[in-house]
């Protein structure tokens, strides 16, 4: 990476760098002159996110039966009525 004709992203994280090291950097800031950087963007408080983790909590609050059947026997009742629908849709034509 070149150093001399940096682009502008490059030029701020080059800054943010020299900065957590400690050194003193010679370009003027965005915000007057302050040396301070607020976080636009903190993690260090909010909770990890998994698909996993919802997954599970999802399936902990499903029921198992609904109106008396189990998951497969609804999928059939589903594909059965699906059918049964593209048939009256046909006929109405």
């Amino acid at each position: 990476m070149r150093r001399g004709g940096m682009s502008g992203f490059g030029k701020w994280y080059e800054e943010q760098q020299a900065a957590e090291n400690g050194e003193a950097t010679a370009s003027s800031s965005w915000f007057g002159g302050s040396d301070e950087v607020l976080p636009l963007f903190n993690t260090e408080n909010m909770p990890t996110f998994s698909l996993e983790s919802m997954r599970e909590s999802m399936e902990a609050q499903m029921p198992r039966k609904i109106l008396g059947m189990g998951y497969q026997q609804r999928f059939q009742v589903f594909c059965a009525l699906l059918v049964l629908s593209v048939v009256f849709f046909a006929l109405a034509f």
